[in-house]
């Protein structure tokens, strides 16, 4: 049987990860790396209700920032009614302003995507993924083709699968 070996370290490999997620724009998405649910939806919820401000002043402010702010109240009331705002002026702008952050993630859903993608994959990394006898620029295509290919999914557990299925599994010498 032929032997198996890496063709680099795993300095190399880390170095050319963060490399690729500079390159790719997909550091400002480390933020969806600390929610630890399963599903991607659940966690652009988490990220976007904490980005609510809870300061009136604060509120105030950002509603008279920018025109779309408004409107995103308004949407807010129409989609939760106003007694879902709780009949609270103040609510009503959180609320718009959880819409706004959260169609800002949906816009974005692919890179937030490739971002967990990188993520799951350094998890897996050298314990689950067989990434011996190939170069780190495959490394780097098939993480990208298991982002690419689960740019609808909503369950991280199908990007981790992607990943083993992508990859290989490790197997196990005894």
């Amino acid at each position: 049987m032929e032997e198996k070996k890496y063709l680099f370290t795993v300095d190399e490999l880390d170095a050319a990860i963060n490399e690729e997620i500079k390159r790719q724009g997909l550091k400002e998405y480390d933020d969806f790396l600390g929610y630890r649910s399963d599903y991607i939806s659940d966690r652009i919820s988490e990220y976007s209700d904490d980005k609510v401000d809870i300061y009136n002043s604060e509120l105030l402010q950002w509603i008279g920032s920018d025109a779309e702010h408004a409107e995103a109240v308004g949407d807010a009331i129409n989609e939760f009614g106003w007694d879902g705002c709780g009949k609270d002026f103040y609510k009503a702008i959180q609320m718009g302003q959880f819409l706004i952050y959260e169609r800002e993630c949906y816009d974005n859903i692919d890179k937030i995507i490739a971002a967990i993608t990188y993520d799951k994959f350094r998890d897996m990394a050298y314990d689950q993924l067989d990434m011996t006898d190939i170069t780190i620029e495959e490394v780097i295509n098939l993480i990208d083709n298991v982002a690419w290919n689960c740019k609808d999914a909503d369950d991280v557990t199908e990007i981790e699968q992607a990943l083993v299925d992508e990859f290989g599994e490790i197997e196990n010498e005894e």
